[in-house]
């Protein structure tokens, strides 16, 4: 009988244990293999660290284009596909103002020291748009439309590891241009990675109304002037460097706004004068001058200092004066730690650990409550003793 119950029990938690495995795997979610693709954006590298954008605008089902709903004013077709022309520059021009008027940014790459924009694991059948958002006074990029996967042009086979060579429009007069080279280092001249840095330009006005609060003015012997911000903060690369090109002449100002992680911030402006062209190239991973001189600046970053304080060195404790009399006091012409004499049984901590002292006098008193506590407590014992035992005879008399 007790093996048929067990038996019976092993049978429905068997099948407990089956409905519920059933259950967790219809809830389960089915992981997506979602395929994706790249897209690489060659430009140069002296306009590292301005950004590039990637905004997905539309999904592509055999080569028609179907645009989400906040895209539809974009009258971007499947003929758009065929390339470049007049029509689609015009309609990619009014897509970037519109992204650039609802920041619409989608994703965002900067490019990197070698000239280069990267966008990786990228959605298949989809259609981009690239544009530039700001940096536009440095270079002006070309928007551009990326079905994925691509054709390649050369080739003539689709791909879904897009190359694309960045059509843009660089400042006039480039013969009157510079660049500038800042090199972050700290004392023993390691380079620092991570500090953020804002470059501003000198601009000489006369219309005072131009001029609003948040601008810093000046005026020197040409003029008054204000300091303009670029749109783009800079980071120092892992060689501790930033590169800055396409300058024109004048004077210029770089301001530190977050140092090195463990570094102590260098927030005073330096100022620096572009008077001669100058372009940057990229050597052994490091920035260097390719044509003309470009100006370096050379900073320098201090280590935060840490103060540690520690109770055991918070003073001088001369082991001689423990026999020295009087309470403890600070020595002001020795500045020497005394500590009172063995007879007040005071304890102290030259060293981090407490002793107590006990006088000869001490322990007599002591042993005598010692002995009071000890015949005390041997009377209480006799007492319940004798108790005990007129207990046992009341109760046989009775």
């Amino acid at each position: 009988m007790r093996r048929s119950v067990l038996s019976r029990c092993a049978a429905v938690m068997a099948a407990v244990m089956l409905l519920c495995t059933m259950i967790f795997a219809a809830a389960a979610p089915v992981a997506a293999t979602e395929e994706t693709g790249s897209i690489t954006v060659k430009v140069k590298p002296e306009y590292e660290g301005i950004p590039y954008c990637l905004v997905d605008i539309a999904d592509m089902t055999g080569g028609e284009v179907s645009l989400y709903d906040e895209f539809s004013s974009l009258d971007i077709t499947s003929e758009d596909l065929n390339g470049i022309n007049s029509v689609l520059a015009e309609k990619l021009k009014k897509a970037e103002k519109f992204f650039m008027e609802n920041g619409i940014t989608g994703e965002i790459g900067r490019i990197d020291m070698e000239g280069n924009v990267k966008f990786t694991n990228v959605p298949l059948s989809k259609l981009y748009i690239l544009y530039q958002p700001i940096g536009k006074e440095q270079v002006d990029l070309t928007p551009v439309l990326v079905p994925m996967p691509c054709v390649d042009a050369s080739t003539g086979e689709v791909t879904k590891d897009v190359s694309i060579t960045a059509k843009k429009t660089e400042p006039a007069q480039l013969e009157s241009m510079g660049s500038v080279i800042l090199n972050k280092t700290d004392q023993d001249e390691v380079r620092l990675e991570g500090a953020v840095f804002v470059f501003y330009k000198k601009i000489y006005y006369t219309d005072d109304s131009m001029i609003t609060d948040d601008l810093e003015i000046g005026e020197d012997e040409t003029g008054k002037f204000y300091w303009k911000k670029f749109d783009v903060d800079f980071t120092t690369n892992k060689q501790g460097q930033i590169s800055v090109s396409g300058l024109a002449f004048g004077d210029y100002r770089v301001v530190e706004t977050k140092a090195p992680e463990g570094y102590v911030i260098d927030d005073a402006p330096f100022d620096f004068t572009i008077s001669q062209p100058a372009t940057i190239k990229v050597e052994n991973d490091y920035l260097v001058p390719d044509l003309g001189v470009p100006v370096e600046l050379n900073i320098v970053n201090y280590p935060e200092v840490v103060t540690e304080s520690s109770d055991s060195e918070d003073s001088i404790i001369d082991e001689e004066s423990q026999m020295s009399g009087g309470g403890m006091s600070i020595d002001e012409t020795s500045m020497k730690a005394s500590y009172p004499t063995p007879s007040q049984a005071t304890s102290y901590v030259p060293d981090g650990k407490v002793t107590v002292e006990i006088t000869g006098e001490d322990m007599a008193k002591y042993i005598i409550i010692g002995a009071i506590v000890g015949v005390s407590l041997l009377l209480v014992i006799i007492l319940a003793v004798v108790g005990s035992k007129k207990g046992k005879k009341n109760n046989k008399d009775e």
